[in-house]
């Protein structure tokens, strides 16, 4: 499948524990390691009060709806999705489940040691 928005092509398949992931390939000049993670799901009661949350952390990209909303910039993004919408590719309901993520610091926007957590979520964000 190709992406329009982040100019690769995709491929969705399930690990053994039934969770879908997403393999994407860009396409690149450098010759750089080819995987890092650009994406991670995270289901949310409200995606407008969750994003809101995040401020310390930069976004370029604007809300899209009510249900879903890209969160970060081109090097990686969160997608929050507001819980039990059905997850592309398939009709399943996205879950939530224990997420930590390590995000690189900005130290000039004051991130460095920042450690965000969202009370009931099980997310833990650390620049």
């Amino acid at each position: 499948m190709q992406s329009y928005t982040w100019k690769g092509k995709q491929l969705y398949f399930a690990d053994p524990e039934g969770n879908i992931l997403e393999l994407l390939a860009f396409p690149t000049e450098a010759k750089t390691d080819w995987l890092s993670i650009q994406e991670v799901g995270m289901p949310v009661p409200d995606v407008a009060a969750f994003a809101a949350s995040l401020a310390p952390i930069p976004s370029e990209f604007e809300a899209e709806s009510e249900v879903f909303r890209f969160y970060g910039d081109q090097d990686g993004v969160l997608v929050l999705v507001k819980a039990n919408r059905p997850w592309y590719p398939t009709d399943r309901g996205a879950t939530i489940h224990p997420i930590a993520i390590e995000l690189a610091p900005e130290p000039e926007r004051g991130q460095q040691g920042l450690v965000h957590t969202s009370p009931p979520l099980p997310y833990r964000i650390v620049c």
